[in-house]
């Protein structure tokens, strides 16, 4: 079943092969740089519906920065290696096939000793009162239709 946005039908599946995505230059901010001259590339090959959460691919060559996540990140990696460390966390090296979340308005240090590249699935942090809405749409949604429930009187 598809979903009408905005007076069109979109396609069911958003599909890409990720060695495909275009990646265009994505300096990272000079001031976060520890160590190296590391180069960094993205593209964002989709979004869901509501416009909140983006699908993205991102290379980067040797070095070592700190990243601000303003978003909460769940990163594939694809290739390469990355070793992540915060203040409260031992370093934690992520290689091809690895997984990873960061939550939204964390700082994590990033070490790449060649190159890594990754898809990564970026979504906004909803405020609390959000969540509690969504819990409880979450809940509804799960009940049977009205036709199917039971009934004391069954």
């Amino acid at each position: 079943m598809t979903q009408k946005v905005a007076g069109r039908t979109p396609s069911v599946i958003a599909a890409v092969r990720l060695d495909d995505v275009a990646l265009e230059p994505s300096p990272i901010d000079p001031t976060w740089i520890l160590d190296g001259m590391p180069v960094a590339r993205d593209g964002r090959w989709t979004q869901s519906l509501d416009g909140t959460t983006t699908h993205w691919v991102w290379d980067c060559t040797a070095g070592t920065f700190n990243w601000y996540f303003a978003l909460e990140e769940t990163v594939q990696i694809l290739e390469g290696e990355v070793t992540v460390s915060s203040a409260d966390q031992a370093p934690r090296t992520l290689r091809a096939g690895d997984a990873a979340v960061f939550p939204a308005h964390t700082w994590a240090q990033w070490h790449i000793p060649r190159y890594v590249r990754k898809h990564a699935i970026l979504r906004p942090h909803a405020p609390r009162p959000i969540q509690i809405l969504m819990r409880f749409y979450r809940v509804v949604s799960a009940l049977p239709p009205a036709g199917r429930r039971r009934t004391l009187s069954n």
